[in-house]
């Protein structure tokens, strides 16, 4: 067998097993947990053995105390021989529980060193994305600042402008061909959304509809300053839009960035007319995210 395939296989088996590194500890801690529980059942179904030993060692001291002269047996001898039969059951309590005791600090350990490796994951998480925005942030303002703030929104929402052919019937049955120019987008960020047919919100009137986001802004932005938070999944339900992974951890945070909350409403790609077409009714939404919100607070 190949060395290198061996060596190759154990490196990622590792790797594997340190990518779900937290899942195997707080399994383990869990069923360490489970285990510590039946031990100390079990020890809890003899503890009247041990209880009645100790009584007895007691007794037996106690009794000789009466059979022995003062003189054999002093004072001073009667309270030694009390506190090392005393010591002698705690200690007997204490072998009837270490093993649960044991276990139990066992499956503390696990779930706190899994809750470790997912701490420093997630802050490194949160380093790479505040490093990432901010790197995104400053790239913008140059794009802005060579080519203008109409040509950073189609970079953006990756706007493009492509010519259909439309076919049509006129009264004679002569078909028609009319060319016409269609704005299309794909940002590739699940962040930026259109606001569009798939929202049981979304009318064939765009005045309509961008009333209707400056109604949802301002409620925002009302429930940030009074509540100090909202996440981008509730923005996304208020419209109507579906829920997203991203959604349930980024957001904004009373205090940070500028403090208020922009759906974009006011970027150059929401102020061309729009015409019978329902993507041309779209309203293109640019969220001024905080960031993550655990981290803000």
């Amino acid at each position: 067998m190949n060395t290198n395939m061996v060596t190759s296989a154990f490196g990622r088996g590792m790797l594997i097993v340190k990518k779900f590194g937290p899942e195997i500890l707080l399994g383990l801690g869990i069923a360490s947990g489970v285990g510590a529980a039946v031990l100390a059942c079990k020890a809890t179904l003899i503890i009247d053995e041990v209880k009645n030993s100790n009584f007895a060692m007691l007794e037996t001291v106690k009794d000789g105390r009466k059979e022995f002269n003062l003189d054999d047996y002093t004072e001073e001898a009667y309270r030694h021989d009390i506190v090392v039969v005393k010591v002698q059951s705690a200690m007997n309590y204490v072998r009837l529980y270490m093993p649960s005791i044991a276990l139990g600090l066992t499956s503390v350990g696990l779930i706190l060193a899994s809750h470790g490796m997912l701490s420093k994951r997630y802050a490194g998480a949160v380093a790479a994305y505040n490093l990432v925005n901010e790197s995104y942030k400053r790239y913008r303002e140059r794009v802005i600042e060579d080519a203008g703030v109409e040509k950073d929104s189609s970079y953006l929402n990756g706007v493009r402008n492509e010519v259909v052919t439309e076919k049509s019937l006129d009264k004679q049955g002569n078909v028609t061909e009319t060319e016409k120019t269609v704005t299309t987008s794909d940002s590739g960020d699940p962040t930026k959304v259109i606001f569009c047919a798939i929202s049981p919100q979304f009318r064939t009137s765009w005045d309509h509809n961008l009333f209707f986001l400056k109604s949802q802004e301002t409620y925002a932005n009302h429930l940030l300053h009074s509540r100090g938070h909202v996440f981008l999944n509730e923005i996304y339900d208020s419209l109507g839009l579906p829920r997203t992974r991203d959604g349930a951890i980024l957001g904004w945070v009373e205090g940070k960035g500028d403090n208020t909350i922009d759906f974009g409403l006011d970027d150059p790609i929401n102020q061309k007319p729009k015409g019978a077409n329902w993507m041309e009714r779209s309203v293109y939404l640019t969220f001024n995210l905080h960031g993550i919100i655990y981290d803000l607070i």
